[in-house]
């Protein structure tokens, strides 16, 4: 491709590559260098480059150090709080009938079409919530978004206002929430009842 200077009467439309035309080599003049020196001036320095490539290389991946969550952990916590919730034992016994919704995987979880069963016991429903809307790759979703993420794997009961109350107590999702409504505007006064 090249660029070459028209004057403004042959363009189509002026833009800034075709208003100046002493920034184009002549005809048969092929260094842009040699015709505009001041044009090219180096911004860096060669030892400011070479440092710079060497700190973008030998830097480690930002993700390394985010907080990774421990999957294995909040499931083997479910697995232990699984007898002392009285849904659980329901549909373990449900899933030991072999009944069609509630099954036991190979890993003892107890699974409701499909899904982990998380127990209403300590603050399994809370790591849960954290994981998917708190976590540093999950970037704080609305209600609707969090509870379809933590609907792909978990469930439990009442977890639609489970997670509404997580999503509106979320400091984060608060102060970055833009406000839907018109700014409120001044008190006056109630007149003096006579």
């Amino acid at each position: 491709m090249v660029i070459r200077f028209w004057p403004g009467r042959l363009g189509a439309k002026p833009d800034a590559l075709t208003r100046r035309w002493d920034v184009y080599p002549k005809e048969g003049d092929t260094s842009y260098v040699s015709v505009n020196p001041q044009n090219l001036r180096p911004i860096f320095t060669e030892e400011q480059l070479i440092s710079s490539l060497r700190a973008t290389y030998l830097e480690e991946p930002v993700l390394r150090a985010s907080v990774l969550m421990d999957i294995e952990k909040l499931h083997s916590d479910i697995r232990t709080a699984l007898p002392s919730d009285p849904e659980a034992v329901a549909g373990m016994q449900h899933a030991q009938k072999g009944h069609n919704r509630w099954t036991i995987d190979d890993s003892g979880l107890l699974r409701l079409d499909n899904r982990i069963f998380v127990p209403l016991a300590d603050d399994l429903c809370l790591q849960v919530c954290k994981h998917h809307h708190d976590h540093v790759l999950a970037s704080h979703f609305g209600q609707n978004r969090t509870l379809a993420i933590i609907r792909r794997s978990y469930t439990w009961p009442r977890i639609w206002d489970f997670v509404k109350d997580y999503v509106r107590s979320c400091t984060d999702c608060g102060r970055n929430k833009l406000r839907r409504h018109q700014p409120y505007r001044m008190l006056k006064p109630l007149p003096v009842p006579t």
